[in-house]
């Protein structure tokens, strides 16, 4: 029987020096420190790279400053029995 969850890849996207200008519903109670950003997204990447084990796949994709919000990766994956689709 197929475990749905059981991921053996992942998509990260780099963080931006643009990050700061990202869109924002409302402006942050204070400015964006893009130091700490920048050390949570290496962990984050870490973390994600640890979940994965030896057998997984990460893929990094490039920052693009022309858009700050590009860090936010969206994918939508579609199961058909054992092929996943993006």
């Amino acid at each position: 029987m197929p475990r749905w969850f059981d991921y053996n890849m992942a998509i990260v996207r780099g963080l931006p020096a643009s990050f700061t200008s990202a869109l924002v519903l409302h402006p942050p109670p204070e400015p964006i420190d893009m130091c700490k950003a920048a050390s949570q997204h290496e962990e984050y990447t870490r973390l994600i790279k640890k979940l994965l084990g030896d057998d997984g796949q990460i893929i990094e994709i490039t920052a693009d400053e022309a858009c700050p919000d590009c860090v936010f990766v969206e994918v939508h994956v579609s199961h058909f029995r054992m092929l996943h689709c993006l």
